[in-house]
């Protein structure tokens, strides 16, 4: 913090108070730079004492509670650092009103930038969520069959992931909890349908335009592709692993589809290694795109060619930093772990693959990258 002029942090953020303090309650975590961490909560105090590792922890009985210690320890002026990003405009102007003299800086970047570094702990819990992931994937194979509809192949998959540990949610920064389950299970046309995930990705139609993203009541039909996407939470980390499935022998145009897909991704694992610019990660994967003539279905690059996205980080939230796509500069480094899931993506239909690695081109991802025919 001290290099970014931050004299004192207030951080809401469920996921960053979690990876700070080990506990997830209700609370407030306040980080001083020449003080000892104090965190502040509302609901669970006891359990609250018994997780975490900070010693010094308050009851919450609202914002008195914190201005009667930003007085105590003479906090009012200087650079106060907060989660520009995830917190509500009312809370934000109260800390204005409550420190009139101080600055407000976002200290969402920096901490993101932290917690992109995985401790061997942390990877090793990644890959225990890869491992259920896996355990999902082989779930399919048993009963994919015609009529199933998406929501049963889900349910069947969450039912298995669940059975060996997965939390039952992935976590995400704007919408907390998603997707449903942790599992998107869709078929045929369904495919082709960029939905309300907020990315531009295979995300699922969903049971209703109050939730449009998931399975669907679809039932999923002989020929048809299906593109199964498990994001498995163990201990709060997640792994992220798509693999496309076909009811039936592929056709042509389905085994070509899925042929490109897998060269960009491993044009993709090639290059990554420290020292290495995310923009670089995805041009790699875009060139072997442009080259197969797919360029126009690349993540919907004809519907949206100012979206260029390649893959994203993994760990305490399902999607975290770094953002690789064609403008990311950020150097990776050793310990990041990186989800790649390069897909093409038509009106009718599309193709997925997405698997977690670190240091490098070494998989965490358990599920065999290929085409699964059932």
């Amino acid at each position: 913090m001290e290099d970014n002029g931050i004299h004192v942090a207030i951080i809401q953020f469920f996921v960053d108070i979690y990876y700070f303090s080990g506990v997830n309650q209700l609370s407030t975590l306040i980080l001083p730079l020449e003080r000892d961490p104090v965190l502040f909560v509302q609901v669970g105090l006891d359990m609250a004492k018994e997780e975490s590792w900070i010693d010094d922890i308050r009851e919450l009985k609202g914002m008195g509670s914190l201005e009667a210690y930003f007085k105590e320890q003479g906090i009012g002026v200087g650079t106060i650092g907060i989660n520009e990003d995830t917190l509500p405009a009312t809370l934000y102007r109260k800390y204005r009103e409550t420190l009139p003299q101080a600055n407000f800086n976002n200290i969402s970047p920096l901490l993101q930038k932290i917690r992109s570094i995985k401790s061997n702990t942390e990877i090793g819990l990644i890959q225990k969520a890869a491992e259920v992931s896996h355990l999902g994937h082989q779930r399919i194979v048993d009963v994919l069959q015609e009529g199933i509809t998406e929501l049963e192949l889900s349910a069947a998959v969450e039912y298995t992931t669940r059975q060996h540990g997965h939390a039952g949610c992935s976590i995400g920064r704007r919408n907390a909890y998603y997707p449903p389950a942790g599992v998107i299970g869709v078929s045929g046309p369904n495919l082709g349908i960029i939905s309300g995930s907020g990315a531009i990705t295979i995300s699922g139609k969903g049971l209703s335009a109050a939730l449009p993203m998931g399975a669907s009541s679809r039932q999923i039909r002989y020929g048809d592709m299906v593109a199964a996407d498990i994001s498995t939470n163990i201990e709060g980390y997640h792994s992220d692993e798509t693999r496309m499935y076909v009811l039936g022998q592929p056709d042509d145009r389905q085994k070509r589809a899925f042929e490109v897909i897998y060269a960009a991704q491993q044009a993709a694992l090639d290059v990554i290694r420290p020292g290495v610019k995310g923009k670089d990660v995805y041009h790699a994967t875009r060139q072997v795109v442009e080259k197969a003539n797919y360029l126009e279905h690349f993540a919907g690059y004809s519907r949206y060619p100012q979206y260029n996205y390649l893959g994203h980080g993994v760990g305490l939230e399902a999607n975290e930093h770094p953002l690789i796509n064609s403008r990311d500069e950020t150097i990776l480094q050793s310990n990041m772990v990186i989800a790649i899931e390069p897909k093409l993506i038509t009106s009718q239909w599309g193709v997925s693959l997405e698997d977690t690695t670190s240091n490098g081109y070494k998989l965490l991802t358990k599920t065999k990258r290929e085409l699964i025919v059932v």
